[in-house]
């Protein structure tokens, strides 16, 4: 069988190259993924998780905004969520 854990920085560079390539989106469309993802990196990195996947992104969504409607979230926060729900599409898709 083989092993498809990826580390948070393999993931987030091939969703950067999917943004870019495949969805054409702009530098700065880029950058601002890159540091909505930190907040993930900064989850993972404090419970000492090496590997990304779907499930530790939703534990994440669940830490962060469990309690909170997503209409009451700030935009910087909605923004954060919507860049988790990419990644987590990312990780679906590019395991298939």
């Amino acid at each position: 069988m083989e092993n498809n854990q990826k580390t948070f920085e393999e993931l987030t560079a091939g969703a950067v190259k999917c943004l870019r390539e495949r969805l054409r989106r702009a530098s700065g469309t880029q950058i601002h993924y890159i540091v909505l993802w930190n907040r993930i990196k900064k989850y993972i990195d404090s419970r000492e998780i090496k590997f990304l996947d779907t499930t530790n992104c939703n534990d994440f969504l669940k830490f962060e905004y469990a309690n909170r409607d997503f209409k009451d979230l700030t935009k910087r926060d909605r923004d954060a969520v919507k860049s988790v729900e990419v990644l987590i599409e990312y990780i679906q898709n590019s395991s298939n």
